[in-house]
């Protein structure tokens, strides 16, 4: 059998694979196996709970436009702008260096999702005010 042929069924290969998998593993430490006998049956369940999870994000949602309705024009922009500013922060410590979050440092991703809002909310601004013509 030639090298490449070799190497493309050595790919394909679970055995290799999970000998690589366990090498790279850490082994747990005595409060992670005392935490997993206790969250190990949730495992199973974990389908159930994104799906569960739906309900508070959109009635959270929901709620997050109308109290910052409630504060006018200011207090909406500055409660939508503050939820979308703090999911891309929580995405960027979730997600971490991936190709599209690590090509910019947080400060300059910052800016720029203010930036972004501001136009957008421009935009929304001068849509209504053509609206009013």
């Amino acid at each position: 059998m030639s090298e490449t042929k070799k190497r493309k069924s050595r790919f394909y290969d679970f055995d290799a694979y999970y000998e690589v998998y366990k090498k790279s593993q850490r082994r747990r430490g005595q409060v992670g196996r005392i935490i997993g006998r206790f969250t190990g049956f949730l495992d199973g369940m974990q389908g159930l709970f994104v799906g569960l999870l739906m309900l508070p994000l959109a009635l959270g949602t929901l709620l997050a436009v109308v109290f910052g309705a409630s504060l006018g024009p200011i207090g909406f922009i500055v409660i939508i702008g503050s939820i979308i500013g703090g999911l891309g922060l929580f995405a960027e410590k979730k997600v971490g260096r991936s190709l599209q979050f690590g090509d910019y440092s947080l400060v300059k991703r910052a800016v720029a999702t203010a930036v972004a809002f501001g136009i957008l909310m421009g935009a929304l601004f001068l849509l209504l005010q053509l609206a009013r013509l």
